[in-house]
């Protein structure tokens, strides 16, 4: 039996999780949304591991065994949306010209510029807000975590005869079994639902 409950931050504020139901940001721990964005726990992720082996005969054995192994959610994929992922680039405009930040030269001797950190978020984020000083938010990627998630597992198997041959020789034939069941795949909740009809078609 394996257990993985849902992640959880060590403090407020640290996971983003996008819902596209509100086409919003949804911020752990703050305005009464749980810690762990309200993911369900799953108990039932049952793994059992049994092999035998059987001697037919002096010269003659068969083996056999079964394994079920579960994984987590992926972590480097969760909930690390805007405001919790945050990038701060300082461009030159080209390779004649120096970066700049706040119209001052940004150079190694002078140090990185200090970020630019948002303020304590709010609770739930719609993405057609505006990021302080910064661009729009609807035109980013954002990463859903399905709150019913349920973790992925792998069924091993095999099945083997060895037959001792002379010479000291041994012979083996097997059969491996390795399928993968309910693997997680990425897919984009935001692509156009009718051929040919570009940013119009998008659903979100």
């Amino acid at each position: 039996w394996e257990f993985y409950p849902p992640f959880t931050p060590k403090s407020a504020g640290r996971f983003s999780n996008y819902d596209p139901a509100t086409n919003s940001l949804v911020i752990a721990g703050v305005g009464g949304n749980p810690l762990d964005l309200g993911r369900k726990t799953n108990y039932k992720d049952f793994s059992p591991r049994f092999g035998i082996a059987y001697r037919l005969t002096d010269k003659t054995v068969v083996r056999g065994g079964f394994a079920m192994s579960y994984f987590p959610y992926p972590d480097n994929d969760y909930a690390f949306n805007f405001p919790i992922l945050q990038n701060n680039s300082f461009s030159a405009p080209n390779s004649f010209s120096e970066a700049q930040n706040a119209g001052q030269p940004v150079s190694m001797a002078s140090g990185f510029p200090a970020p630019i950190v948002l303020a304590s978020p709010p609770s739930v984020i719609p993405v057609t807000a505006i990021k302080i000083g910064t661009t729009s938010l609807v035109n980013q990627t954002y990463t859903a975590v399905p709150l019913n998630f349920r973790e992925p597992y792998v069924e091993s198997w095999n099945l083997a005869v060895q037959r001792a041959l002379p010479g000291k020789f041994v012979l083996e034939a097997a059969y491996v079994g390795n399928p993968g069941v309910d693997i997680p795949a990425t897919f984009n909740l935001n692509a156009a639902t009718v051929a040919n009809s570009g940013q119009a078609g998008r659903p979100l």
